[in-house]
């Protein structure tokens, strides 16, 4: 028997996120669903696969059971998403590819980090509307550099990055630190400055 009997598979894009659905109407020991990604065009989509995230199975259902799953990072483009389908004794069969096309960014935005106040760790959200060299630092109040998330070439479309200071090896105090976006288009040299203000409570 099949892992799953897949009613739909779907993708939409919520405020900056893409969201995959799903939903089986009935799964006989599965084990789960990778969530698969590729780009390209109609000529070269079935090579290059990528598994960007899992979801486990319900093992054995007779029922209907439903699932989603949320990305963060993506750019702009045509995008080829399928379900790999696995069963426990680890067979496993494709869903149906579905693809999505999506806009640049009308604008090089940084958004408010999440959570706010945060303990140790928050994530920040940005979108890149142009190809842009791209650097993303926090400092203190006295506008001392503490550390750089992102330094690097990036392409249009929106990303996301945890900041932890445990993980970086800092020793912070509580207290108001700013996050700052630089971005300058490779193509007009234009440079696009953000920042925000986050709060540490420990």
């Amino acid at each position: 028997p099949l892992p799953v009997k897949l009613v739909n598979f779907d993708c939409k894009m919520i405020n900056s996120n893409l969201v995959f659905s799903w939903s089986t109407e009935t799964e006989i020991s599965s084990y789960g669903f990778e969530i698969q990604s590729a780009n390209g065009n109609s000529d070269n989509m079935l090579i290059d696969w990528e598994t960007i995230g899992f979801i486990e199975g319900q093992g054995n259902s007779n029922s209907p059971r439903s699932y989603s799953y949320k990305i963060q990072n993506f750019q702009s483009g045509i995008h080829y998403f399928r379900l790999k389908m696995i069963d426990t004794d680890g067979k496993f069969e494709y869903s149906n590819i579905i693809s999505i096309e999506i806009p640049a960014p009308n604008e090089t935005r940084l958004l408010q980090n999440y959570p706010n106040a945060f303990n140790s760790e928050t994530t920040i959200e940005f979108q890149i509307s142009s190809a842009s060299r791209t650097v993303i630092q926090i400092f203190d109040v006295r506008g001392e550099l503490i550390h750089t998330i992102v330094n690097d070439i990036l392409e249009p479309g929106y990303y996301s990055r945890k900041f932890n200071y445990k993980v970086a090896n800092l020793n912070l105090s509580s207290g108001v630190y700013f996050y700052r976006l630089i971005a300058q288009d490779l193509k007009t040299n234009h440079i696009t400055t953000k920042t925000k203000k986050m709060l540490l409570m420990q």
